[in-house]
């Protein structure tokens, strides 16, 4: 019996392409992996009968899965926005991997490095290149929230380590060997891998939660350090150690940095007034913003405007 992690992603390969072909195997697979299939299936009869969800715009597909599944996104699936009711643990262990979000944001993955997505949080993944190795883990939401230490409220990213890739591999071959005591040896790789997931984006330097802040930080609006804590599935007391150790600086003196430094690109670069460069800051009215360019610039956002334009 073939098992080796080679076999069993080019069987993926293989799998999906032939199931992407054959009608009858195509709407079974639909039924299987989507919580909403049904309406799926009403929505493709008025849409020329095709189930599949790129071919949907009006429906939301939402995925299902009830216990642990590990699989490859081959070349064969389409970009499509999805939901799913369990966390998607995405590794890219060579090449790459992109996605979008609905909300508009972007998130770029490359070799050696995973996300976790959060259930009910849409996304779409870019269509996978001849090279790419993209591994996703669908774990249910009990399984996720009984292994793991963490919940992040949304998708996050992650460098991973020699040991997290070790556990993972391995993760694919116990899901689809049938050995004995498969099922405990699942667990226990996947709690592990969990593991060094999340011991390694606390000991990789500050890359990660640096780069988890910048993310964080250029959404705009409200950004406050129990909203990012809560993103990271921390406490908030926890959370201010992590940002001040990886960057040197308190949450509020980086959330003020990128403030004064968007506020003042916007001046820069747009003719908007200040009342709405401080509304798209996050202020609640222009106050806040002089004050920022009082403390970081040491004149008023119309004096930086006037000098900027200057040269």
């Amino acid at each position: 019996m073939r098992c080796g992690f080679g076999d069993i992603t080019d069987n993926w390969e293989r799998e999906d392409e032939e199931q992407m072909r054959e009608r009858t195997r195509f709407i079974a697979a639909v039924r299987r992996e989507f919580a909403n299939a049904d309406e799926l299936i009403r929505a493709a009869s008025k849409n020329g009968g095709d189930p599949s969800a790129s071919a949907i715009p009006d429906v939301l597909p939402v995925r299902t899965e009830k216990v642990l599944r590990m699989r490859k996104h081959t070349r064969s699936q389409k970009p499509y926005m999805h939901t799913h009711d369990f966390y998607e643990l995405i590794y890219c262990r060579a090449g790459k991997c992109g996605q979008s979000f609905s909300d508009g944001a972007r998130m770029e993955l490359s070799a050696g490095e995973a996300c976790l997505i959060p259930p009910a949080q849409a996304h779409s993944l870019d269509a996978a290149a001849r090279g790419d190795v993209v591994l996703k883990a669908h774990i249910p939401a009990a399984l996720f929230e009984r292994l793991s230490p963490k919940r992040p409220s949304r998708a996050t990213a992650y460098a991973v380590s020699e040991a997290f890739d070790r556990a993972f591999v391995r993760l694919v071959s116990e899901c689809e060997a049938s050995r004995p005591y498969a099922e405990y040896a699942r667990e226990h790789l996947l709690g592990y891998a969990l593991a060094e997931l999340f011991r390694g984006a606390e000991n990789d330097g500050g890359t990660a939660v640096r780069r988890a802040l910048a993310e964080y930080l250029a959404e705009g609006g409200n950004s406050d350090l129990k909203g990012f804590a809560e993103r990271l599935g921390y406490s908030a007391a926890y959370t201010a150690k992590l940002v001040r150790t990886s960057t040197g600086s308190s949450f509020s003196d980086n959330a003020r940095a990128r403030r004064f430094d968007r506020a003042a690109r916007l001046l820069e670069e747009t003719d908007m007034p200040v009342e709405a460069i401080a509304v798209e800051c996050g202020y609640a009215s222009a106050a806040g913003l002089y004050k920022l360019f009082a403390r970081e610039g040491g004149c008023t956002p119309g004096e930086w405007r006037a000098k900027a334009r200057k040269g």
